[in-house]
């Protein structure tokens, strides 16, 4: 771990704008793209204010607005830099953990965790290093005057080092599911929606839409026979929607059979990776997979970058492996509040 302290100057502030806008060749195509965008936003607001009927007023408004978009990008962003450093503050003192699998970063009491792969998210130039983190557009610049020798050592050393594979230090678990813990995987990701309450607002709604699916055709002056003569498509589609919506509000009756969880799990945890056994079937998944963890009162909860999670029941560890698993899982990966 590389542990870093700094505040950027409004000296640092400017070289990095300078590094942005590069050399001669980069400055002279932001000139030329900054005319023709400019030119393209006068046009615009020309085309909206005289040129098109005002029979539409609202339209001809938004196309205006459109065109001073353009006029303001091509120009610059004047006062974008004003605005930006109103909502936050640039030279605030920021402290930096570098890990090997995330950063935490620390700035005005707060602090978050973001996942962080050392070959895809650092960089740096001759006076500043850029760490990325992983599946987002934020982005760390730190000074080089922040670190000393030894810290700047430890810092290529993490982004360039391979992960060692440490098979000795492997987190054997092996559970069947239970539907407690599958509610309570699904609450942990939806704290609102998957709480008791919001499940009981998600039928009501679900009941309601079904409702009002049934009664349009009433709505439009129709009768559900006149539908099925006239457009039988249309019809057949909205039948499908309101039994699809009474199916929801019934707490989508059947689903929980398809995650037959009367099959036995085994998860495999080590520096190396995660091994998944269902039933037959085995997969192994690097580190790279994985955005962030979860720990809830019963389960712990290894997130990916889609909606799709594993989920490893506490009571299937021993106290001694509980204890090694948060260790492994704080090192790899930040987690998810």
């Amino acid at each position: 771990m590389v542990k870093i302290s700094y505040s950027l100057t409004p000296e640092d502030l400017d070289c990095l704008e300078a590094e942005r806008r590069g050399g001669v060749p980069r400055r002279a195509l932001r000139i030329v793209f900054g005319v023709l965008l400019g030119s393209m936003g006068l046009i615009t607001v020309w085309q909206a204010l005289l040129f098109f009927p005002w029979n539409r007023p609202f339209g001809n408004f938004m196309i205006a607005v459109m065109g001073v978009v353009f006029l303001w990008i091509g120009l610059g962003s004047p006062g974008a830099k004003w605005i930006s450093r109103r909502m936050f503050d640039p030279f605030a003192a920021s402290e930096v953990q570098v890990l090997e699998g995330k950063l935490v970063y620390s700035c005005g009491g707060k602090r978050k965790e973001f996942r962080w792969l050392p070959k895809r998210g650092f960089s740096e130039s001759d006076m500043f290093f850029f760490l990325r983190t992983f599946h987002s557009e934020i982005k760390l610049t730190i000074p080089k005057r922040a670190l000393t020798v030894e810290q700047e050592r430890s810092l290529r050393e993490l982004a360039t080092r391979e992960s060692a594979p440490s098979g000795g230090d492997e987190i054997d678990c092996r559970f069947v599911l239970r539907q407690k813990e599958l509610d309570e995987s699904s609450a942990a990701g939806r704290s609102l929606l998957g709480s008791k309450y919001g499940k009981i607002v998600q039928r009501i709604a679900c009941g309601l839409g079904a409702v009002l699916v049934a009664l349009v055709p009433r709505i439009i002056g129709k009768s559900w026979p006149q539908e099925f003569r006239t457009e039988p498509g249309l019809a057949a589609c909205a039948i499908g929607v309101a039994l699809f919506y009474i199916w929801a509000a019934t707490g989508c009756f059947g689903l929980q059979n398809l995650s037959r969880m009367d099959r036995e799990r085994r998860i495999t945890i080590s520096d190396a990776g995660v091994s998944v056994s269902y039933g037959a079937k085995m997969k192994t998944y690097n580190w790279m997979r994985f955005a962030a963890y979860q720990e809830t009162q019963n389960l712990f909860l290894l997130r990916t970058q889609s909606v799709e999670y594993w989920t490893i029941p506490k009571r299937a560890l021993a106290a001694w492996d509980l204890e090694r698993l948060r260790a492994v899982l704080d090192r790899r990966l930040p987690q998810h509040s």
